[in-house]
């Protein structure tokens, strides 16, 4: 009898793969810091859209360590995983830079193209080299934790840049260790 490899897992090392490749890169060409790795690592955790269930997605371990501690996250199921599509969106891989490429690639995987649409326009709206990582930051976060999204679907386009930073630095006043998360990631990216 063959072992079972876990759908999750060969998306997992997919996405791995590409950032690990394009982290090299970047880090050979002096575009970004070699700590940037520590934000590149990979897992596969629950994230939570309104009225839905929890869904794997991938996810970057320093997050996930932020919100969960060393808790272990409970493996699939065999039926669960068999669901796991592993449609990887490309394009948004290459268009989005790092992070942000497999974000939004997680989101249109999972059925919420339209959310990642509304989070590509607000990324080309304030697109100031801080804006988008910490946005990207913030709603991973959110989603992790299965908070709300009304400021994402809703409230952030209507803000103005200084409003949008003033709203960063409000969120960012709320958890210390995603602060750092977020800082790290802007000056080593």
């Amino acid at each position: 009898m063959k072992k079972y490899h876990a759908r999750h897992e060969t998306l997992l090392r997919h996405y791995q793969r590409w950032l690990n490749g394009l982290t090299k890169l970047a880090v050979f060409q002096g575009v970004c810091h070699p700590l940037i790795k520590n934000s590149h690592q990979l897992m596969v955790a629950n994230i939570r859209f309104p009225d839905s269930d929890s869904t794997p997605a991938v996810v970057p371990v320093c997050l996930y360590r932020l919100i969960h501690g060393k808790t272990l996250l409970e493996p699939l199921s065999v039926q669960a995983d068999i669901h796991v599509s592993l449609i990887v969106d490309n394009r948004l891989l290459s268009y989005h830079p790092m992070l942000e490429g497999i974000f939004l690639s997680e989101c249109v995987r999972i059925g919420q193209r339209s959310f990642a649409n509304k989070l590509i326009s607000l990324f080309n709206q304030f697109n100031g080299p801080e804006l988008r990582p910490k946005l990207m930051w913030l709603c991973w976060y959110d989603l992790m934790l299965g908070f709300p999204l009304d400021d994402w679907l809703n409230a952030l386009k209507m803000k103005t840049e200084e409003q949008l930073v003033e709203w960063i630095i409000g969120r960012k006043m709320e958890n210390w260790g995603l602060t750092r998360i977020m800082d790290d990631y802007v000056l080593f990216g």
